[in-house]
């Protein structure tokens, strides 16, 4: 099953929390052995555009993890200076 930490070896666990979102991320590219960004961005983007893009909706409250979160907002502020 992807995604078990109990799965990857001491050495591996920095890479797998940490090599997805490196840089630019890569679509392919799996965060902790489980969904890959592009896997994310293809599940949750078109909900978000629905959501920001219906005017009945005044305040929101979306929760998630924080580096999903971090780069599903990234798609929409678009790159941020280092």
């Amino acid at each position: 099953m992807p995604g078990r930490l109990a799965d990857l070896a001491p050495e591996e666990l920095q890479a797998a929390f940490l090599g997805a979102f490196r840089g630019v991320p890569a679509g392919p590219s799996r965060f902790l052995g489980g969904e890959t960004i592009d896997e994310l961005f293809d599940r949750v983007l078109p909900a978000l555009d629905r959501l920001l893009g219906d005017p009945s909706w005044d305040p929101a409250y979306l929760a998630g993890r924080s580096t999903a979160m971090e780069e599903l907002w990234a798609q929409y502020r678009g790159p941020q200076p280092a």
